[in-house]
């Protein structure tokens, strides 16, 4: 018994659905080769070096050196020469005695530290006269054990045996960061089960006044270069600190380093208190740099690659391959600089992989619907 031909309704050999069936195709291939490479570890070098890598490095390293305006209102000041807390203490009251709007202390000083008590009553007092406008460093480190040991400054102590009651606590944050490449401004650090404040959300809050942040902005690390007074080895006008946000740090700690995606002058390691400031800067910006949720930048880059094998079936099909590679390659090539538009403009950054991988394997895939006979034959 002869089983019948399967047949097809005419719409469905029409270009749209070829279009269609072409896109399926690509999209199968991606997966089978995503498969391949992360389940047998394949290529694995390659595929180690890709992990490390965003589509924000290209755009900010594309626009580096623009002027941030958020960061206009930041000033480092790096105390790496300071020898002691006496010396720290004194910078202290020279700040504030010039009426900053915000203090951050990049440093913890522990109590077991210093065995000068002159020092570290000087110090405690030079912290409280700050008030409620400085925002001090904490530091969640993990035992061995399990659990994590929290430390932070002395004078934290000092104030909660405080005779009077009424006398607020200092601000703090956690200024951990990632061991990889740091690219966004979390709000929070991961304490074990629990979701601390961070160095810098505490500061954009104290800041800002504002009860909300952004969640997860991308960090701006190619922007104009921050103003940085080095303590003892520059002269500085301390007028420049009035009504600034001013980061208090030793930047010279080799072991409070990060690694960054694309860094102002091509610096791809910075100190924390920097970090902490663009972090805060990024948090402060009206409109920060974000990722376009994945959901959405699935489904327009499976509708650009449903687009491009349109184009395919639409145009004359008697032209060669080459003409089909050379609009691969075109398709491509423009696609970086079309995403690194909406990047400036709308201030979002599109990670276009998919569409990149799917105009390659395009052509590939309208050769496999060719020869298909349900759809080859009329």
């Amino acid at each position: 018994m002869k089983l019948p031909k399967l047949q097809l309704p005419q719409w469905c050999k029409s270009k749209p659905a070829k279009a269609l069936v072409t896109t399926v195709i690509v999209l199968l291939m991606v997966w089978v080769g995503r498969a391949v490479v992360v389940n047998t570890g394949a290529l694995n070098p390659l595929s180690v070096a890709l992990e490390q890598f965003e589509f924000s490095d290209i755009y900010f390293h594309w626009h580096r050196g623009h002027n941030a305006e958020a960061e206009s209102d930041l000033v480092l000041v790096d105390i790496r020469y300071l020898h002691d807390r006496e010396e720290i203490a004194t910078l202290l009251d020279s700040i504030a005695a010039h009426e900053p709007r915000l203090v951050a202390l990049d440093v913890i000083f522990p109590p077991a530290v210093s065995l000068n008590a002159a020092a570290d009553s000087h110090l405690s007092a030079a912290v409280a006269a700050l008030g409620k406008k400085v925002v001090l460093a904490q530091n969640a480190v993990p035992l061995p054990e399990g659990g994590w040991r929290i430390e932070q400054s002395f004078m934290v102590d000092n104030q909660h045996v405080t005779t009077n009651p009424h006398t607020p606590q200092p601000t703090q944050g956690f200024v951990n960061l990632p061991v990889s490449v740091v690219r966004t401004a979390p709000t929070t650090v991961e304490v074990g089960d629990t979701a601390m404040p961070s160095f810098a959300a505490q500061v954009a809050l104290l800041a800002s006044g504002n009860a909300k942040l952004p969640t997860d902005p991308l960090i701006d690390f190619g922007g104009t270069q921050l103003q940085t007074w080095t303590v003892v080895e520059e002269g500085f006008s301390l007028e420049a600190l009035r009504g600034r946000i001013v980061f208090v740090g030793d930047m010279g700690d080799l072991r409070d380093h990060h690694t960054v995606a694309a860094g102002s002058g091509g610096r791809t390691r910075l100190s924390g208190s920097e970090v902490h400031a663009r972090a805060t800067a990024a948090l402060l910006s009206p409109m920060p740099y974000r990722n376009l949720p994945r959901g959405w930048s699935i489904a327009i880059q499976i509708l650009l690659i449903y687009l491009f094998c349109w184009l395919l079936f639409a145009l004359p099909q008697t032209m060669d391959n080459w003409v089909h590679g050379a609009l691969q390659l075109l398709f491509i090539v423009a696609l970086l600089p079309v995403c690194y538009v909406l990047f400036v403009w709308l201030k979002v950054v599109c990670a276009p992989t998919l569409a990149l991988v799917g105009f390659g394997l395009a052509a590939l895939a309208k050769n496999i619907v060719d020869v298909i006979p349900i759809f080859s034959k009329k």
